[in-house]
């Protein structure tokens, strides 16, 4: 493996944790989001998927990843493997956000619009 692929993998697992993270009321309370302010959802979802990703960690097929990153020779490689992997994670995850923070606002849109009709 090389850094570029390492990177490539990253990018892949940053943007699932945004597409596949849920962000819970707790998560919104802490970073005082209501949703409708898009720096606080953007937090919430940061922070929720950047806690996914390293949920995911602990299980395969990561661990298939991790031993490919850790086995490479030569040996002191790895370190320069895990931080292109961890860049490209972060930069995943700043993609998925895009996408993910239409999804949000366009949620509170519609629920804003319900309201306003049953009142």
């Amino acid at each position: 493996m090389n850094q570029k692929e390492a990177k490539e993998h990253g990018i892949d697992a940053g943007e699932s944790a945004v597409a596949y993270c849920e962000v819970s009321d707790v998560d919104r309370r802490e970073a005082s989001c209501d949703c409708k302010d898009e720096q606080a959802c953007e937090e919430c979802l940061s922070q929720a998927a950047f806690d996914s990703e390293m949920h995911v960690r602990d299980f395969s097929p990561y661990e298939f990843l991790a031993h490919e990153i850790n086995t490479s020779s030569p040996s002191d490689r790895a370190d320069g493997l895990w931080f292109a992997y961890d860049e490209g994670v972060a930069l995943g995850i700043k993609r998925g956000l895009k996408a993910r923070l239409k999804e949000v606002k366009k949620f509170a849109q519609d629920e804003e619009r319900l309201e306003a009709l049953l009142d």
